[in-house]
């Protein structure tokens, strides 16, 4: 492998993964989680493409996951789900049949593609409460691991030549690992989680806060406050006390070992949210903070030029200049920093409608299934959409919306599915 291009590993890689998940997707899927959480292999060129080893999984998962449902005819999909996925493909194809440039967009076509794959696959494969829990316990220790990963482990991924992932992008990934620990150590009975796991989730889930706070991700705190009000609605008075204990924890944490962080990151909040809703100019706000009201600004102006069906995928970083009233270093950065917004100005309050089903939805049902029956499956059903709930609040802040997300969109509705079931 010295000898031979940096992406060849991603390739051998690529056809073994591929072979196993087509033969075994159920746990080939494990895989797929795994390079979503690690993306440590380098992509492949492939003209003006490139393809990541997650995509590769993806396909294979889709043709292991068709020939599951040939072999076993109750491997269907519930109407509500087929009816989703439908209208994400409708959306999908006018985003690029009505795209100002369908030569740029169609490019980007098979990132669309991967994306409704994974859907598919995660609501096909995933079919019962032990796989919710394997699931469950794999989110867990990949969290866990991905918390240390930057400083803790830095001896051994030097060691390695391992790259070292972005802030933004952990704490963005610790959202569903820290949901799961939640309903772990707060809603599932005794009975159901054994004393190491109960130990373990309590680990990951001091070490992932700890190092959200040490990273001085604001958007990550705003999900975690939001993720733990959902919570306290809908536990009961026992579960609260012990959500409240452990907020008290990490209150006495961040008081003692982050007070100066979190003094200075909320003075910078308070004065980019006056900037934001206009009750101040946007002089001083600071240069991170204004690349993304710059952003905000460019992308609204596209969303109102092309309200239905947007410009297209991938259309946002080539138009942002034209939109730009701001000139200054902070509107140098292609980015806008805001998924949800980027979705608007690309695909229209179409497809921002259906993604944004696609992402909530799954809260609904699963609030729905666990206020009638509360048991294993509806409480890891709400663990995973809270998760995703998180997922879908940091992406105002984040650019992240590809495949991490919709996989976990996909268990999510996958979990809802079962909780309903279960009722």
């Amino acid at each position: 492998m010295v000898y031979l291009p940096p992406f060849s590993l991603t390739l051998v890689v690529g056809v073994i993964a591929m072979v196993f998940v087509v033969i075994r997707p159920r746990e080939g899927f494990f895989l797929l989680l795994a390079a979503l959480y690690y993306p440590l292999l380098p992509n492949i060129p492939f003209g003006s493409l490139e393809i990541s080893i997650t995509s590769i999984l993806a396909f294979g998962l889709f043709l292991g996951a068709l020939n599951l449902q040939r072999q076993d005819p109750f491997l269907r999909l519930a109407r509500w789900q087929a009816a989703l996925l439908a209208a994400l493909a409708i959306v999908f194809l006018l985003s690029v049949l009505f795209s100002d440039s369908f030569d740029d967009s169609i490019r980007v076509a098979p990132n669309l593609i991967s994306y409704w794959i994974v859907l598919y696959v995660a609501m096909v494969l995933v079919r019962s409460t032990e796989q919710l829990w394997l699931i469950a316990r794999l989110i867990l220790v990949l969290g866990f691991i991905l918390s240390i990963w930057r400083d803790e482990l830095a001896p051994l991924r030097i060691a390695l030549h391992l790259p070292n992932l972005g802030l933004n992008g952990a704490v963005f990934v610790f959202h569903s690992p820290v949901a799961i620990a939640l309903v772990t150590v707060i809603m599932l009975q005794k009975k159901f989680v054994s004393r190491f796991w109960r130990i373990f989730a309590w680990l990951a889930l001091f070490s992932m806060i700890y190092h959200g706070l040490f990273y001085q991700t604001r958007a990550g705190w705003l999900v975690w406050i939001v993720m733990a009000l959902v919570l306290v609605l809908q536990a009961r008075w026992r579960e609260r006390v012990i959500l409240v204990a452990g907020a008290i924890g990490v209150f006495l944490m961040g008081l003692f070992l982050f007070a100066n962080v979190i003094s200075t990151n909320l003075a910078q909040t308070e004065v980019t949210v006056k900037a934001f809703v206009g009750a101040t100019t946007y002089a001083p706000v600071s240069s991170d903070d204004l690349i993304r009201l710059v952003a905000r600004d460019a992308g609204l102006r596209m969303f109102y030029a092309r309200p239905v069906f947007g410009w297209g995928p991938d259309a946002y970083v080539r138009l942002k200049p034209e939109f730009l009233t701001y000139f200054g270093k902070e509107s140098l950065l292609p980015g806008a920093f805001n998924s949800w917004l980027i979705l608007l100005a690309e695909q229209g309050i179409v497809g921002t409608a259906v993604a944004a089903a696609v992402f909530l939805l799954p809260v609904l049902l699963s609030w729905k299934a666990i206020r009638k029956v509360r048991n294993p499956t509806t409480i890891l059903a709400f663990g995973f959409a809270l998760g995703v709930l998180g997922i879908s609040i940091h992406l105002l802040f984040i650019d992240l919306m590809y495949s991490f997300a919709w996989a976990h969109a996909g268990l999510a509705l996958a979990s809802a599915r079962l909780a309903l079931d279960s009722n």
